[in-house]
């Protein structure tokens, strides 16, 4: 039953597109921003 549920909340959650953006997008960009901002700050000190 647990599964059964599963399956069907993956599926609803992968149709639901805006939050499929936040879900991947979101950290990408904000990795990528933390990275870039703590590589300046390691090349200035």
């Amino acid at each position: 039953m647990f599964w059964h549920l599963l399956k069907y909340e993956i599926i609803i959650t992968l149709r639901n597109k805006d939050y499929l953006m936040w879900l991947v997008l979101f950290p990408i960009i904000l990795g990528t921003l933390f990275k870039v901002a703590f590589a300046i700050y390691i090349i200035m000190t």
